[in-house]
């Protein structure tokens, strides 16, 4: 995802990066992460884990504060992540997301995954 140098490779480290993204690096209009290839998650131990990463980077990257409670000095960059997938359809792929964070859907051939927010926002 070319991360600066600092990029502690670990699911923390994940989560700070993409909420420490800034209007010169998004063109101040958000970003879409894409995750090629992502049949290979399909049963992976970590896959829970890594949409639970993805929720919470996107919570907080959409969030006017900071993890302190600060107000941002940046605007808000608002994130997406689209799942790529080469081999399974979005049908076959979508059971094996169970997250109670997020909302599922299946349309038109392709697999979206979104914060739910009544459980992110109450």
């Amino acid at each position: 995802m070319g991360f600066p140098g600092y990029f502690g490779r670990n699911w923390d480290a994940l989560v700070d990066c993409l909420d420490d993204l800034h209007p010169h690096d998004t063109g101040g209009v958000g970003i879409v992460v894409v995750v090629r290839g992502a049949d290979v998650l399909l049963g992976a131990e970590h896959l829970r884990v890594f949409i639970t990463m993805l929720c919470l980077a996107a919570d907080r990257a959409n969030t006017e504060v900071d993890p302190d409670g600060d107000p941002r000095e940046r605007p808000v960059v608002v994130e997406h992540f689209l799942f790529l997938l080469d081999h399974v359809e979005a049908e076959v792929f979508a059971p094996g997301i169970v997250h109670p964070d997020v909302v599922v859907e299946v349309g038109g051939g392709f697999l979206t995954v979104a914060l739910d927010l009544a459980v992110w926002r109450p």
